[in-house]
């Protein structure tokens, strides 16, 4: 059984998905499919949560939607988590300013983001590493999957990283 923190976390992404829907005019109901959201007919949306936040975005005429917001990572949590999620050439692409451990919270999360986009389509994902950088700029970082790019926008915000990624039928 999930800890109380994860409840209320749980319930206040339900919530928040049911008043984004509630804009676009939309059933508020979001069911459930195994452990993944399920939305309404010809709505997308995606949830996350951290510690500090709880979002969710809903839309129409998407394939995909994928949001996902982190904690920055220090130094050390990078340096643990860089080998489970990089590719060999994504630090490669970040901007000067940006630190090593902000990157890494960053393409974290925009993988994150980007999967839970892809999810709906019912293929399978592919391992972390094999998802690569090829662009990256103040607001947004491209990841490449088998030779197709996918904007991700990202922001670091306090203590936050937040990312969003949208994906069309093609």
């Amino acid at each position: 059984m999930a800890r109380p923190r994860r409840r209320r976390e749980w319930l206040s992404g339900r919530l928040c998905a049911a008043l984004a829907l509630r804009r676009l005019g939309a059933s508020e109901f979001v069911g459930m499919q195994g452990r993944a959201p399920c939305w309404p007919d010809r709505c997308a949306g995606s949830i996350s949560h951290s510690p500090a936040r709880v979002v969710a975005v809903a839309g129409r005429g998407f394939s995909g939607l994928g949001v996902d917001c982190e904690l920055r990572l220090d130094a050390a949590a990078a340096s643990l988590l860089a080998p489970a999620v990089l590719s060999s050439g994504d630090l490669r692409a970040r901007p000067v300013w940006l630190g090593e451990a902000d990157a890494v919270s960053v393409i974290f999360s925009a993988k994150e983001a980007l999967f839970k986009a892809l999810s709906p389509r019912g293929t399978g994902l592919p391992d972390c590493r094999a998802v690569n950088v090829t662009c990256w700029d103040a607001s947004m970082l491209d990841l490449c999957i088998e030779g197709r790019a996918w904007p991700v926008f990202w922001r670091c915000m306090g203590r936050e990283v937040h990312t969003l990624a949208a994906t069309h039928e093609s």
